[in-house]
């Protein structure tokens, strides 16, 4: 009885061994597949076409439909890619011309896309097949409707048709796509889809720090992008004398329901800056209470251009919480300039004021 006793642990010894040692096995060979699933993905990233965003969306070549354009020959294409040729033609046709430069010819496909595509209302419920798929330029020209691939894979081809560099970008968390587009030798951000339908240049031609309020992308795969010479914020920034005008204006911003503006503010220190940013965080909590603006969000960055601080607004829906940290008497000037064009409201108390003590929204 002993015997078997012994023999039926020994046994069972050996069979929990075995199963410890399976069970080990299976982690270490899930924890490869793992970091092969995980290498493969970031592998995958590191290119700017074969991407898949939102884990639905491909980010597709468009330069067999550009070759064809530029060459004159399209018996190279698909039947689909022949006709998506035709359309872009005369697309291009109807909205460049002769003596455009490739700025202009930029604007002008930019805003004929903000006009005539929509944002798709069903991303996930639209059958995506090569010819109608809302994530390239065959079904973005043949539905008008596109998700952000779309915007960005068509924008590319039509810049590429006309000869002007382009890249599709997407984040790092392969969560939304844009293009990087060379303008006059430097390369800028542009993204249609988050002007589109209610902005307007909101996000053309923005620099690295400006695209980069929210997003992170591979820096090694895509140019740098720091030139303002073409950016729309620094070419169409408003001169201002004082800085102490900005609720004036931002309020004749807002009843225009105008989605972007920028300022060129009086002095180029740091305490201009930081009073710029004070009157931007302050009138956002005002501009909440007022009916006409209550679900309006403004969003801003102050940026050197050639030197010049530029104050780059952008109006769109939301809620953030902002800071700042100036001297008492320059906060009392503020709210007396807010107070004379929105209204006065109930001061802050001591403890949203100490909240309000730091900034960190202004890049420099």
């Amino acid at each position: 009885m002993g015997k078997k006793k012994i023999f039926a642990g020994a046994l069972a010894a050996v069979i929990a061994l075995v199963v410890c040692a399976g069970f080990a096995l299976n982690i270490v060979t899930l924890n490869k597949i793992s970091a092969i699933e995980e290498a493969t993905a970031q592998s995958d990233a590191s290119k700017e076409d074969g991407v898949i965003i939102a884990g639905e969306y491909e980010v597709k070549p468009t330069t067999q439909i550009s070759d064809a354009y530029i060459s004159g020959d399209d018996s190279g294409l698909s039947d689909i890619d022949k006709k998506t040729l035709k359309t872009a033609e005369k697309i291009l046709k109807k909205t460049i011309k002769k003596d455009m430069t490739d700025y202009e010819k930029e604007q002008a496909v930019y805003e004929w896309m903000q006009k005539n595509i929509k944002h798709d209302e069903g991303m996930m419920t639209v059958i995506r097949t090569t010819e109608n798929g809302v994530d390239c330029p065959q079904g973005v020209l043949n539905l008008k409707k596109a998700v952000c691939v779309g915007y960005a894979t068509t924008f590319r081809m039509f810049m590429q048709m006309l000869g002007i560099d382009c890249m599709v970008v997407h984040d790092s968390e392969l969560s939304h796509t844009w293009d990087l587009v060379k303008i006059g030798g430097s390369y800028y951000h542009t993204d249609i889809y988050s002007d589109t339908p209610s902005g307007k240049f909101g996000h053309f031609n923005m620099t690295d720090a400006m695209r980069g309020n929210g997003y992170i992308w591979d820096s090694e795969l895509y140019p740098i992008a720091n030139s303002y010479e073409y950016c729309y914020a620094a070419r169409n920034a408003k001169p201002i004398d004082d800085v102490y005008d900005i609720p004036k204006l931002l309020k004749k911003s807002l009843e225009k329901r105008e989605t972007a503006i920028s300022f060129r503010l009086p002095k180029n220190d740091e305490k201009t800056r930081l009073i710029a940013d004070r009157i931007l965080t302050s009138a956002q909590s005002r501009i909440e209470v007022i009916t006409d603006f209550e679900e309006t969000y403004i969003d801003w960055s102050c940026v050197e251009a050639g030197g010049e601080p530029i104050v780059w607004i952008n109006i769109s829906y939301g809620e953030e919480e902002y800071s700042s940290e100036l001297d008492q008497k320059t906060e009392k000037k503020i709210e007396k300039a807010l107070d004379k064009v929105f209204g006065e409201t109930v001061p802050m108390d001591e403890g949203e004021i100490l909240d309000a003590a730091t900034s960190d929204g202004i890049v420099r």
